[in-house]
C-alpha cells in the first residue's frame, strides 16, 4: 500500500521538503514584488525628472512671456535700467528653457512626448528670430511696431510652446499615475501572495507537526513493542536453555541406542552379504533355468509345428480316402449296371456277369476299406489336435515359467 511506503524518513524529508519549498516561494515572490515595484519607483523617479524639467521649461515660458512685455513697458516708459533688466531676464530664461529642452529630449521615450519637444524647439527657434526683431524695433523706438509683433507672432509662439510644454507635463503626471497604481498594484499583489504562502506554510507546518506527533507515536509503539520482544525473546531464550538440557540428555540416550543399533546394522549387513551371495547363486541358477527352459520352449515350437504338419496331412490322406469311397460308389454302380445287362444277354453275358460281381465285390471292399480308413485318420486328426492343444497349453506354461525367470533374474 502506498501508506506503507512512506516511512518516517520519507515523511521527515517530505514536510521538511514542503517548508524549503514554501521558504523559497515566499523569497521568489518577495524578489518579484520587489523587483515589479522597483521598476515603477525607477519609472517614477525617471518621469519625476523629466516632468521636472517640463514644469521648469514651462516657468521659464511664461516668464519669457512676462518679460517680453516687461521690455516693451520699460521702453515705453524710458526706463533704461528696467529695460536692460527686463532684456537679460528674457535671454537668462532663454538660456534656462534650452537646456531643459536638450535634456528633457534625450530622455524622452514616447513618440508623443518627442513630437510635442520638436514642436516645442521649433517654436523657440522662431520666437528667437521674432524676439530680435521686436528688440530692434523697441531700441529703435517704434514700440507700436514691436507692440504688434509681439501680439501676432512672439505671444502665439510662446503660447505654442507652453501648450507643447503643457502637453508633456500633462503625458508625464498621467504616467507617473500609472506607475504609482501599477506599484501600488504590485505592492498588493506581493502581500496577497506572501500572505498565502505564510498561510500555506502555516498549513504544511501543522501538517509537519502532526506528522512528527504520529512519528512519535509510533515510535513509542514501535519501541514499547520491542520492549515486548525483548522480553519475550528473553523468555524464549530460557525455554530453549531448558529443552536444550532436555535435548542433551535426549542425544546422549539417542547416543546408546544408536550404538546398539549400529551393532545391530553390522549383523544385519553381515546378513545382507550372505542374501546378495545368495541371490547371486540363485540369479546363476535362474539363469541355467531359463536356459533350459527356453531350449523346452524351442522343443515345443518344433513338436508343435510337427503337429500342425501331421494335422495337414491327415486332412489331406483324408480326402483322398474321400475321392477313393467316391470311386468305390461308381465302380459299384457300374457293376450293378453290368450285371443287369449281363443278365439281359443270357448265356453269351455269364462270363462277363461274373466279372461284374467280382468287381462290384473288390468295389464294396474298397469302399468298406476306405470307410474304415477314413475312421482311423478321423480318430488320428482328433487326436493330433488334441496333442496340438496340450502342447500349446505347455508352451504357454512355459512361457509363463520363463517370463517369472527373467523377472527372478531381474532381482
Amino acid at each position: 500500500m502506498v501508506e506503507d511506503r512512506w516511512t518516517i524518513g520519507r515523511k521527515l524529508y517530505a514536510g521538511s521538503g514542503a517548508l524549503l519549498l514554501l521558504t523559497v516561494l515566499a523569497g521568489g515572490v518577495a524578489i518579484w514584488g520587489s523587483a515589479k515595484i522597483k521598476a515603477d519607483v525607477e519609472t517614477v523617479t525617471g518621469r519625476s525628472g523629466e516632468l521636472q524639467r517640463s514644469l521648469t521649461i514651462q516657468t521659464a515660458l511664461f516668464k519669457i512671456e512676462g518679460g517680453e512685455k516687461s521690455i516693451l513697458w520699460a521702453g515705453v516708459d524710458n526706463d533704461r535700467p528696467m529695460y536692460d533688466a527686463s532684456k537679460r531676464g528674457v535671454l537668462g530664461q532663454y538660456d534656462v528653457v534650452h537646456k531643459q529642452i536638450e535634456e528633457l529630449a534625450a530622455s524622452l521615450t514616447s513618440e508623443a512626448d518627442k513630437k510635442s519637444s520638436e514642436t516645442l524647439r521649433d517654436s523657440l527657434r522662431q520666437w528667437q528670430t521674432a524676439h530680435t526683431q521686436m528688440l530692434a524695433l523697441s531700441d529703435g523706438g517704434a514700440f507700436a511696431a514691436a507692440q504688434q509683433l509681439i501680439t501676432t507672432t512672439v505671444d502665439p509662439l510662446l503660447k505654442t510652446a507652453e501648450g507643447a510644454a503643457q502637453e508633456i507635463v500633462l503625458r508625464l503626471d498621467d504616467a507617473m499615475s500609472q506607475a504609482n497604481e501599477r506599484s501600488a498594484m504590485s505592492y498588493w499583489e506581493s502581500s496577497l501572495l506572501t500572505a498565502a504562502v505564510v498561510v500555506l506554510a502555516f498549513a504544511v507546518g501543522l501538517v509537519v507537526i502532526w506528522l512528527v506527533r504520529a512519528i512519535n507515536i509510533s515510535l513509542r509503539s514501535v519501541s514499547r513493542e520491542l520492549g515486548e520482544g525483548a522480553q519475550l525473546v528473553v523468555d524464549a531464550s530460557s525455554q530453549m536453555a531448558v529443552s536444550a538440557q532436555s535435548m542433551a540428555q535426549g542425544a546422549a540416550e539417542q547416543a546408546a541406542s544408536l550404538e546398539e543399533h549400529s551393532a545391530a546394522m553390522e549383523e544385519m549387513a553381515t546378513m545382507t552379504r550372505k542374501n546378495a551371495d545368495s541371490s547371486h547363486q540363485a540369479a546363476s541358477l535362474m539363469a541355467d533355468a531359463a536356459k533350459v527352459v527356453e531350449s523346452a520352449n524351442r522343443a515345443l515350437d518344433d513338436m508343435v509345428t510337427s503337429m500342425t504338419s501331421i494335422k495337414d496331412s491327415s486332412n489331406r490322406v483324408s480326402k483322398i480316402i474321400k475321392t477313393i469311397d467316391e470311386i468305390a460308389f461308381q465302380t459299384n454302380i457300374l457293376a450293378l449296371n453290368a450285371a443287369v445287362e449281363a443278365a439281359r444277354a443270357g448265356e453269351a453275358g455269364m462270363g462277363f456277369a461274373v466279372v461284374a460281381d467280382e468287381v462290384r465285390s473288390l468295389a464294396q471292399r474298397s469302399a468298406q476299406a476306405a470307410k474304415d480308413t477314413a475312421g482311423l485318420i478321423e480318430e488320428a486328426i482328433g487326436s493330433a489336435n488334441e496333442g496340438s492343444r496340450k502342447v500349446e497349453q505347455a508352451a504357454g506354461g512355459f512361457a509363463a515359467i520363463t517370463q517369472r525367470v527373467t523377472e527372478v533374474k531381474g532381482l
